[in-house]
């Protein structure tokens, strides 16, 4: 089975909210059997600098065909990047159709832009939590969890929770041995899942480190 997931990034974009993800799932392609491809596209198609100034190439958003997942990363700009119409609608039909739609870090912002988290309950970077709220009060904003699924509309907390959600997602497409394997190349322990306490992926092991 073949997965396609596409990441959408603008300009100054957090790289690891892109990367992080995307390298959990090449890990399943490279080691445990299972395929995914991976497209970057933006509203303008072509080099997207990211917030280091590194520049990634990037295709135009509704040219890249068919997708499963489509995952909007995040940055110090999510906050304030518009969306234009175009954008709006690609983040809506994609929903609609049943795609899953992802957000890591802030980047839960162009989510809510779309409409998307009206009446959801969310989660995001702690620490635009707050301007998150108040921005877009329909959203029923959580912090208290590393990601949340609703539906077909998942997001995630800053930076690093897009591994975790990456690893739920896994789980999702290829099973829980999958995801389980891959979390030990990464070095996940169950701890890190123990925040999230009411959505634990069922390959964790119930017992917590100790020491």
């Amino acid at each position: 089975m073949t997965r396609k997931i596409i990441f959408f990034v603008y300009p100054e974009f957090e790289l690891l909210d892109l990367s992080g993800p995307c390298s959990a799932f090449n890990l399943v392609n490279e080691l445990y059997g299972g395929h995914y491809e991976f497209s970057v596209v933006s509203a303008t198609g072509g080099a997207i600098l990211d917030r280091a100034g590194l520049s990634i190439a990037t295709e135009k958003l509704g040219k890249v065909g068919d997708y499963d997942t489509v995952v909007a990363v995040g940055g110090p700009t999510a906050h304030v990047y518009g969306l234009n119409a175009l954008t709006k609608a690609f983040f809506a039909e994609s929903a609609l159709r049943g795609m899953r739609v992802v957000s890591v870090c802030n980047g839960a912002f162009l989510l809510a832009a779309a409409g998307l988290l009206d009446g959801r309950r969310a989660t995001t970077h702690w620490r635009y939590a707050g301007l998150l709220q108040s921005h877009y009060p329909k959203v029923l904003v959580d912090i208290d969890r590393i990601f949340i699924k609703q539906g077909n509309i998942w997001t995630a907390a800053g930076l690093t929770a897009g591994i975790d959600l990456a690893l739920m997602l896994i789980e999702d497409d290829f099973g829980s041995s999958v995801a389980k394997c891959v979390a030990k190349d990464w070095w996940f322990t169950t701890a890190v899942w123990a925040v999230n306490r009411n959505f634990r992926p069922s390959w964790t092991s119930r017992q917590l480190p100790v020491g």
